[in-house]
């Protein structure tokens, strides 16, 4: 709501200075504000990186990827987008309690039902690279 309240002031001093306003006249249903289907993704996974996997380790971690997103269940939980760029996954989402947006990029390789990940360059987001670096997990279902 305050951003549309925002959005009316803006229009309002626009108006008044002799300028035109994009602002819209009201809010919009709250499915489309929030729909995530509203167009297709950039550069979508393939199918056969979509799924659920599994790394075996002491606490074990699922990370699940979808076409255009990836959550992770490991000591809480971690989840942004994720999008493909040729052998590389480009993973963009919030580091931890921060509003600093970090990106990390990792090469993957799917031998059958093993998907294995190497980080390029640096990771902004500690937590991620934790569950993700030089990992390799199998598909789950």
């Amino acid at each position: 709501m305050r951003c549309y309240a925002l959005g009316a002031i803006v229009a309002a001093a626009l108006t008044a200075c002799g300028g035109t306003s994009s602002a819209p006249t009201e809010a919009p249903a709250a499915t489309e504000e929030f729909s995530t289907t509203q167009t297709a993704p950039e550069n979508p996974l393939p199918p056969e990186l979509q799924g659920t996997w599994l790394l075996t380790s002491a606490d074990p971690v699922r990370l699940y990827l979808r076409e255009s997103t990836y959550s992770v269940s490991a000591g809480g939980s971690h989840a942004g987008h994720v999008a493909l760029e040729g052998n590389v996954l480009k993973f963009t989402s919030f580091c931890g309690t921060s509003f600093v947006e970090g990106v990390g990029r990792y090469r993957w390789s799917l031998d059958g039902d093993t998907l294995h990940f190497d980080l390029l360059g640096k990771e902004e987001c500690t937590g991620r690279s934790a569950v993700l670096e030089d990992a390799t997990y199998e598909r789950k279902g």
